[in-house]
């Protein structure tokens, strides 16, 4: 919806800020609200203006350093950045708080280390003249065969001349 606007970052966080707000305030209703009145959530937050009010101006100040950074890079970028924020808290918790994690867990964060670790290596270029082992990817449907190779995509309708194209591009 907004893709096509050019808003600066402040203009980003005037026009994105209310819907979050409502979203953010909505789900907290419906998830938290009794668990809050239940504990005496809302006493704490009297108890500790200053805290609350400091800590609302460090995530104001998180979302406008977010919307400088994917300004200057991308959303992409910004996702990955986060992403090796994530990785870098839960390294720190492990080894200076000495926190306890899953092999499950522990799993899931390699995982995000690979795409983290591949999504760089691609954007440094490493990729680029990557052959794959397969020419083509063969569709079956309407019966008609699709055949992709290298980023064109061909249309084959008849099947003995669809494996043929393929057979020679194997021997080849």
């Amino acid at each position: 919806m907004l893709k096509n606007l050019k808003f600066g970052v402040i203009e980003g966080l005037y026009v994105l800020a209310p819907a979050s707000a409502i979203w953010l305030f909505t789900a907290s209703f419906l998830i938290e609200f009794r668990k809050m009145i239940e504990n005496n959530a809302f006493n704490i937050i009297a108890e500790n203006p200053m805290t609350f009010i400091i800590a609302s101006f460090m995530g104001l100040g998180v979302n406008f350093f977010s919307y400088l950074v994917i300004q200057a890079t991308s959303s992409l970028t910004m996702k990955v950045l986060g992403t090796a924020r994530n990785i870098f808290v839960i390294v720190a918790g492990v080894l200076l708080y000495g926190e306890a994690i899953t092999m499950i867990q522990l799993l899931g964060y390699l995982i995000a280390l690979i795409g983290f670790l591949g999504y760089n290596a691609a954007q440094m270029g490493h990729w680029t003249n990557i052959e794959t082992p397969f020419q083509y990817v063969l569709y079956h449907g309407n019966g008609i065969l699709f055949g992709y190779k290298s980023s064109a995509l061909q249309h084959f309708v008849d099947v003995e001349e669809t494996l043929e194209l393929v057979s020679k591009s194997e021997s080849k």
